[in-house]
């Protein structure tokens, strides 16, 4: 994940991503051209993470809803 990516996303999805290679690591899964498109993992959040989702809702309370990030829609 790059640094302008890592500061779009909340921890949460940090550490699901290390998860995620250290699961790939420790499977001794190798990934090869001929099984790439078949190998996968997935993962959501129907909310976002906690940590963004209060930052937001305080902007929006202090500051107004026009103040808000646009990659929020939930609130």
């Amino acid at each position: 994940m790059d640094k302008k990516e890592a500061r779009r996303t909340d921890r949460f999805i940090h550490l699901t991503v290390a998860a995620t290679h250290e699961a790939l690591r420790t499977s001794e899964l190798t990934i090869t051209p001929e099984n790439e498109e078949e190998v996968g993992v997935f993962f959501g959040s129907g909310t976002g993470g906690l940590e963004t989702s209060t930052i937001q809702a305080n902007i929006l309370h202090t500051r107004g809803p026009g103040r808000i990030s646009p990659l929020l829609c939930h609130l």
